[in-house]
């Protein structure tokens, strides 16, 4: 700090008086300025207490939490000092410091131990930040919040000295502005507020947004002003600073931190270690830890040995033994066994709960029951070969982990079986097989066990067939001898005339829009590992997955998959190993990549025919709305009797998804119980489903959290503690930060008890998951993900199979409380069967945000819509997610109605007027009784011209025929729709009207005629 600290007496009153009189204490104070100075200082962090875990604000009372910032004193002087490492303050989300019009002063005070970049102070619309090099920066949000902005200065901090740093925009003057010590560094003009605060929390020592790029060094008297200081302020305010400057208050040269991250389902905490050296070397840096009980001797203790080049480290602590209760975790440097006296403890304080969570379940047994809308598994057999069937899918093995022949929907899928192919250093080897037995079987799953050999290895197979058509294939290859295995690869030949579109799993570190998945290309797909393809037509297709890659050793990894034609076949090559791998029995090791042979190679695959099941109500039958904010409220009767409920189901709305019913984001409980008893009691009165929302994620808001957070976190790096992380942007939730978690952890027992206890307590028909079923990449080893390699290195977990396994509890849990209910999953862009399978609908579309001059058409062509957004090929009911894409909602139906999809409406008015005469429409023309006759397969029922325009039919045995005619082009044309009324069964005198205005539509002959702007469409009923 930059002046002596006040009196415990002094600062015990500031906390408490009124604003007026901490005022006049302010003027009264040494070195502080005049009254005239503090005009519009809206918060004011002396950061002078020295000791606890709050920092104060005297003047609004916007007090922030430490987290990992310590308090360093040199005589009187006092200030906070970060460690670099993962110290910060949150000082939340306080309206009044938004200050997103601006005007705005920053000022505080600043000493840096190293000039790498670091945040000082953030919210997510304006920053002060040091680049590397240590130069300030001034950043913000643009107004609209479509960009970053950026003021640089002219000159850098020195390490290890005291800088007073200042950021000023002046809206008056037109411009903004930066000062060091005192002087101004930059300006430049800027005439506009600032966008991204509405949702985003103040913090000192980092980005608060991601929580990186943390502070190392002292903070002291941080302001931040609701108006323009002039330059001349800011120099007071730097030579009153400086009177009381305390040279020798710096950060100790030697710090040691601890963090502390239970793992209550493995009985573990985790003790990570930092250690900031500011000093000379220390040679082999280490650190000896100790779990010990409030009163009474350590009763765990565990040392590292050597710390890392970053002065990093970990230890984990057995707590399963270990009564509830309060213990102390102590952490001692030592150089290189012996403790260093010169470097103080670390010490924190862990609590142990007693017992254990409502929501955590015991290890789930395997789904013996087979629910609607499947039927049991059949077996038979037909001389060697076993078949499995299930719901319109038939799977025939013959000897081999892998099935020789599937079918879907009465059609072959394979136009051979699957073969795996190998070579060693003996020469190409044919497998002969073994022999395949049920192992077990029931009407849920149908266990087979294979064996084969060849080339000296032997092939062993466990592949597990369920009632949803989902197959698992636990393989194994084991030598009977050493030798090298030079290459290894399974293919997957599918029928050519059926794979003609082509889904791959999104690549999380590109954008969104860079997933294209649609027609195959005709030219050979050479791409990395990829967890997951899928191959088919509009109406059936297969889909392999398999959860990692850290036992394939391909020759070139951005080959790892290739999809080739092979005449009458596309291969689907999966290039397991490429380059030489040593092989000997008598090896322990599993996985390939080190220097070491291994004794066995195992994979585990799955593979899925689509459809999944069949769609008893699709997504025009359950006719979905979504509630974001004051949800309860449209069930409160206005000053005419009726509410917005009554609005709503007048409009045609029969599933209601409530996004604000906790405050608590992705939690599992509500925050006002009795409301939603109530509004639940009035959707059912007036016919409406209620589903509520599930998310993601885990909020720190959560109380949870501080137990749970690390070990059912998602880590999306192989790096400890890669958190996915960002704030809550859901008004009026209070401001909280999210953690995206993984599934393969205990957390999907939170989702699965808290959404039975909300049907069983408040009457929900089922649950809307906010990508809650779309298994992602984890390296989180604490409940079993990023598995490593024979080199050392971790691979990220697609968690398909835990993913799926929660998706078929949850399904179990909700349809045995309501054979009607609902799980509605918001998926966008992953569409993955094996848990995709338990979902009644689906809800894609949020990854199409792109900018607005970018055409339609370029961004959505008609066959990636085809591929991933109809639900036909997939057995699950779809509808289409229209806000970001930047057309008006009623310009998007046109392309949706082409394709049998419906869009889920908002709460405005004129998306509810749209929908509901669409939904009326269908009713009144009979579609649950028409045919669908898509634009891609009727030419022999109508032709359109010009190119560009497309039409889709609905044939009724006796409504007649609904026409959606589009065209899909950017320029207005006249559209020329030509029906063969004879094949439609149309009469020649058949009347043409406008299904939305019912306005007659001139027909002459069965040709139709319609002038169509630019992605223009109609709907016109001929009858």
């Amino acid at each position: 700090m930059l002046r002596p600290s006040r009196s415990t007496q002094y600062v015990t009153a500031a906390r408490t008086v009124l604003v007026v009189a901490c005022l006049l204490t302010l003027l009264t104070t040494p070195g502080v300025l005049a009254q005239e100075q503090h005009e519009g200082l809206l918060a004011w962090y002396p950061a002078d207490e020295g000791t606890g875990e709050v920092l104060h604000d005297a003047i609004g009372g916007y007090h922030g939490r430490i987290l990992g910032a310590r308090w360093v004193r040199e005589g009187e002087a006092v200030a906070l000092d970060f460690n670099g490492l993962n110290s910060y303050v949150d000082c939340g989300d306080a309206e009044p410091l938004r200050l997103k019009d601006g005007p705005l002063t920053i000022a505080l005070w600043v000493r840096i131990n190293t000039d790498r970049q670091q945040y000082l102070i953030t919210r997510y619309g304006w920053s002060l930040y040091l680049a590397a090099g240590g130069v300030p920066h001034f950043e913000a949000r643009s107004e609209d919040n479509a960009s970053w902005q950026t003021l640089a200065g002219d000159r850098a901090l020195q390490l290890d000295h005291w800088h007073h740093v200042a950021g000023v925009y002046d809206k008056a003057a037109g411009e903004w502005r930066l000062l060091l010590d005192g002087q101004r560094i930059a300006a430049a003009p800027r005439h506009e507020g600032f966008g991204g605060l509405y949702r985003s929390k103040l913090a000192f020592g980092s980005w608060a947004w991601t929580q990186t790029q943390f502070l190392d060094g002292l903070l002291g008297d941080l302001r931040l002003y609701g108006r323009a200081l002039a330059d001349e302020e800011i120099a007071a305010l730097y030579k009153a600073g400086e009177t009381h400057y305390i040279r020798g208050l710096r950060s100790p040269p030697r710090l040691l931190s601890l963090w502390l991250r239970p793992m209550p389902t493995v009985g573990k905490l985790v003790v990570d270690l930092a250690f900031r050296n500011l000093a000379e070397a220390v040679p082999e840096p280490g650190a000896l830890v100790e779990l010990a009980p409030a009163e009474g001797p350590p009763v765990h203790t565990a040392r590292v040995a050597r710390l890392d080049h970053e002065g990093r480290g970990w230890v984990e602590l057995p707590t399963g033994d270990l009564r509830p209760g309060q213990y102390t975790v102590r952490a001692r440097l030592t150089s290189p066994d012996e403790p260093l006296p010169d470097v103080a403890d670390a010490a924190a304080v862990w609590t142990k709960s007693g017992g254990k969570p409502w929501w955590l379940a015991p290890t789930p047994g395997p789904t013996e029951v087979v629910p609607r809308p499947w039927p049991p598994l059949a077996v038979s057999d037909s001389g060697d070969t076993r078949t499995v069937a299930c719901w319109n899918r038939r799977y025939l093995f013959r000897g081999a982990p892998f099935p020789v022949a599937v079918e879907s929907a009465g059609a072959a899928l394979l136009a051979r079986p699957i073969r795996l192919r190998l070579r060693t250093d003996r020469g190409t080897g044919v497998w002969v097989a073994g022999g395949l037995r049920v192992k077990e079987q029931s009407p849920s799953h149908v266990v087979l066990e294979t064996q084969a050999r060849g080339a000296g290895l032997a092939l062993t197979g466990r592949t597990t067939v369920e009632y949803d058509g989902m197959v698992r294939v636990d393989w194994r290859i084991t030598p009977q001898e050493a030798r090298e295995l030079q290459e290894l690869v399974c293919e997957i030949p599918l029928r050519a005339d059926i794979a003609r579109y082509w889904y791959y799993y999104p690549d999380r570190s590109r954008s969104w829009e860079d997933h294209r998945p649609g027609s195959l290309p005709a030219d050979a797909v050479r791409i990395p590992f990829n967890p997951t393809i899928w191959l088919g037509d509009e109406t059936r297709g297969l889909q392999w997955f398999t959860e990692h890659d850290a036992d394939w050793l391909p020759a070139d990894r951005e080959g790892a998959v290739t999809v080739t034609r092979d005449g009458d076949a596309v291969l689907l090559k999966l290039h397991l190993i490429g380059r030489p791998v040593a092989l000997d029995p008598a090896s322990a090791a599993t996985s390939p990549g080190g220097q070491a042979a291994v004794g066995s190679l195992a994979y585990t695959f799955g593979f899925q025919a689509t459809p999944v099941k069949p769609v008893t109500r699709d997504a025009w039958d359950l006719r979905s709305s979504t509630l974001y904010t004051s949800v309860y409220s449209v069930a409160e009767p206005g000053p005419d009797g009726t509410c917005g409920l009554d609005r709503i189901a007048a409009a045609g709305v029969k599933t209601l998804s409530l996004m604000d019913w906790t405050n608590i984001l992705c939690y599992n409980q509500p925050t006002e119980p009795d409301k939603l008893r109530h509004f639940v009691q009035e959707c059912h009165k007036r016919g409406i489903q209620v589903l509520v929302y599930f998310g993601f994620q885990i909020s720190d808001a959560a109380p949870e959290f501080a137990e749970w957070m690390d070990q059912v976190a998602n880590w999306y790096e192989p790096r400890r503690y890669s958190y996915d992380s960002g704030l809550d942007n859901y008004p009026p939730k209070p401001t909280q930060t999210v953690y995206r978690v993984c599934y393969q952890s205990a957390w999907a027992d939170f989702v699965v008890a808290g959404a039975a206890r909300c049907m069983d307590e408040f009457g929900v028909d089922g649950v809307y998951l906010d990508g809650t079923g779309c298994p992602l990449p984890c390296y989180n080893p604490y409940h079993g993900c990023g598995p490593v390699a024979g080199d050392g290195t971790a691979h990220p977990r697609t968690t398909f199979f835990a993913t799926r396994r929660m998706m078929q509890r949850l399904y179990a849990e909700i349809m045995s409380r309501n054979p009607n209910g609902q799980i509605n999953l918001h998926n966008s862009s992953f569409m993955t069967m094996p848990s995709m399978a338990f979902a009644t609908s689906c809800w894609d579309g949020e990854q199409l945000s792109t900018t607005p001059d970018r055409p339609m058409p370029e961004r959505m062509p008609l066959d990636y819509f085809r591929t991933e957004f109809m639900g036909h090929q997939w057995g699950v009911a779809q509808e289409f997610l229209d806000y970001v894409l930047p057309y008006p909602f009623a310009t998007e139906w046109g392309l949706t109605l082409l394709h049998d999809v419906p869009i889920r409406p908002y709460m405005y008015e004129e998306q509810y007027d749209l929908t509901s005469r669409l939904w009326r429409l269908m009713d009144e023309f009979g579609r649950r009784q028409a045919q669908w006759l898509p634009y891609w397969s009727n030419t022999d029922a109508v032709s359109v011209e010009p190119r560009g325009a497309y039409a889709s039919l609905y044939r009724h045995p006796r409504n007649g025929v609904l026409v959606v005619v589009m065209n899909y082009t950017t320029q207005a044309a006249a559209v020329r729709a030509s029906l063969q009324t004879a094949r439609l069964g149309l009469p020649a005198d058949a009347q043409a009207r406008d299904g939305l205005t019912g306005e007659l539509w001139p027909i002459q002959e069965g040709r139709l005629e319609l002038p169509l702007e630019p992605l223009g469409w109609k709907a016109i009923w001929v009858r």
